[in-house]
């Protein structure tokens, strides 16, 4: 075989690029080794016996796994840090998260969320420092305070939704 490895991918992408990856080596034409794969793959589906190949299953489920992973890191990238409260009976959780929808589920039904901030672990914690003294357990979750919930109500006027009602110690 010739020595192509100094090649880059010669297949030509749907929007008209080309891959350009470096070939794989001891391939008769330029073709990394995902596209080759799945040229296998392809020509495995359409010639009997080929589709069991074990070799053949183990790398598409590989190339499958590799996939998903880039799409969530995709999501993730996409998705920046917010400090968050939420309210579960008589306490506010501050917390900070990258995907807000999944860590909701993670508390009861009844809990509540009150307001959202941009913001990652040193702005948490900024807020955390900012009401220590309302500390009700551990190091995230908070007593109802008139500082406490006008902070939270300016977070809520900023982002255009009606301020929460607080008196004596209860969210209504």
């Amino acid at each position: 075989m010739a020595d192509l490895t100094h090649h880059r991918c010669t297949v030509q992408r749907h929007g008209g690029d080309f891959c350009d990856a470096p070939s794989a080596e001891d391939v008769p034409f330029p073709i990394c080794e995902r596209h080759a794969a799945r040229l296998y793959r392809h020509i495995a589906a359409s010639v009997r016996g080929l589709a069991s190949d074990p070799l053949l299953m183990a790398h598409g489920e590989l190339e499958r796994i590799k996939d998903e992973q880039a799409k969530d890191e995709r999501r993730w990238a996409a998705e920046k840090p917010v400090v968050y409260y939420v309210q579960v009976g008589e306490f506010i959780k501050i917390g900070v998260t990258t995907r807000l929808r999944q860590r909701l589920q993670a508390y009861p039904p009844n809990k509540r969320l009150l307001a959202t901030e941009p913001g990652n672990y040193a702005l948490e914690s900024k807020r955390h420092e900012q009401f220590e003294h309302l500390l009700a357990h551990g190091h995230e979750w908070f007593r109802c305070d008139a500082k406490l919930i006008d902070h939270i109500n300016d977070l809520r006027k900023a982002a255009g939704a009606t301020p929460i009602a607080w008196q004596a110690g209860v969210i209504d």
